[in-house]
C-alpha cells in the first residue's frame, strides 16, 4: 500500500524533475536547426562565367513564407533587380539571376524552416575575379547586415523546440499531479491506494 502523502511527493518529484531538464542548457537535440548545406554558386567561388540562378539547399524543408533573397553588388552595395521570383521546392530555393558583369556579389538569404525557426546567410562569390567579403571600399559594414557563423546561417536569441515541448510535458505531468491530489482528498484522508 502507498499512503496518498507518498503518492503527492513522487508526483511532485517528478514535476520538479521535469522542470530541471527543460531548464537544461545545450542538450544537442535543442540545438539541432535546419542549415545551408550546399549552393549554387558556392561561398567564395570565383567563376569565369556568370551564373544564370542561384540555388540553396538546405538539411530540412523551408517554408514560401518568410523567404528573402537580395543580390548585392559589392562595389557599390546596389541591390540588383532579379528577373523571376525565387522558387521553393521541399528542401531547395532557386532564384534566377539578372545578367552580371564582372565584379564581385554577396546575395543575401533568409528562409523559414518548418519548425518555424528563421535563418539566415550570405554567399560571395566574384564573376571574373575574387569573391569579396560583402564590403564595398572604405565600409566596415557586410552586406549582410548581421553576422552569421561558419555554416553560413544565424539563430541566435531563438526557443528550441525541444524546450517547449519538455516545458509542455512538465506542466502536464503538474496537471495531473493537481488532479490526483483533489481526487485523494475526496475519497477522504483515511483512503489509501492500492499497489497494483
Amino acid at each position: 500500500m502507498i499512503r496518498s502523502a507518498n503518492l503527492i511527493r513522487i508526483l511532485i518529484a517528478a514535476v520538479l524533475a521535469a522542470i530541471a531538464i527543460a531548464a537544461l542548457p545545450g542538450m544537442p537535440s535543442a540545438q539541432a536547426h535546419d542549415q545551408l548545406i550546399d549552393s549554387t554558386p558556392v561561398e567564395g567561388a570565383s567563376l569565369e562565367t556568370a551564373p544564370t540562378e542561384a540555388v540553396l539547399r538546405f538539411s530540412g524543408n523551408v517554408l514560401d513564407l518568410g523567404t528573402e533573397l537580395a543580390l548585392v553588388r559589392d562595389a557599390d552595395q546596389q541591390v540588383l533587380d532579379c528577373p523571376d521570383p525565387f522558387a521553393v521546392s521541399p528542401a531547395t530555393v532557386t532564384q534566377p539571376l539578372p545578367a552580371l558583369e564582372p565584379g564581385a556579389y554577396t546575395l543575401n538569404w533568409r528562409v523559414v524552416s518548418e519548425d518555424g525557426h528563421p535563418i539566415t546567410g550570405s554567399i560571395h562569390f566574384g564573376v571574373g575575379q575574387a569573391a569579396g567579403d560583402g564590403q564595398a571600399a572604405g565600409d566596415g559594414q557586410g552586406a549582410a547586415g548581421e553576422s552569421a557563423n561558419d555554416a553560413g546561417t544565424s539563430t541566435e536569441g531563438q526557443v528550441p523546440w525541444t524546450t517547449i515541448l519538455f516545458g509542455i510535458g512538465g506542466l502536464a505531468v503538474g496537471v495531473a499531479a493537481v488532479a490526483l491530489f483533489i481526487v485523494r482528498m475526496r475519497r477522504g484522508p483515511g483512503a489509501r491506494w492500492d499497489q497494483q
